[in-house]
This record gives structure tokens, sequence and C-alpha cells, in this order.
């Protein structure tokens, strides 16, 4: 689950290793690891949105008929 850290706190993704999240940056979390963080209160969620696709602006001209105007 991604987060982004409200204080800089340390932890621990798999019981072994012990990292220092810090303050203002974003993290990919394990969901227990970051759980605890959102309860504590020490980071919040990061909702991703999908990117806004990208429309191409054409101005189409009416076509103009050929011929007598039958």
């Amino acid at each position: 689950m991604k987060v982004q850290m409200l204080v800089s706190k340390k932890g621990s993704p798999d019981g072994i290793r012990v990292f220092l999240y810090e303050s203002g940056k974003e993290y990919n979390l394990p969901d227990r690891l970051a759980n605890i963080f959102i309860t504590e209160g020490w980071a919040e969620k990061v909702i991703e949105h999908e990117p806004t696709p990208q429309y191409e602006t054409k101005i189409i001209k009416p076509s103009r008929k050929k011929g007598g105007g039958k």
C-alpha cells in the first residue's frame, strides 16, 4: 500500500530489517506496516488516480456538396 509519512518513524517491513521512513515522503509498504502507520496517525494512504486520457481537439468544417444543388 502506498502511504505518505506525516512524521518520521522507524519500522520493519519484514520483521528483520529496520528502516527510517521520513516525514513528507511516499513509500510502498506491506499492508500490515502501512495499516499500523495509518492507525497511529503517522501516515496517510495515498490514493492514486489514473491519468486523464488526452484527447485531440480538431475543428470539423461542414462539408460542401458538390454539384448543382439537387
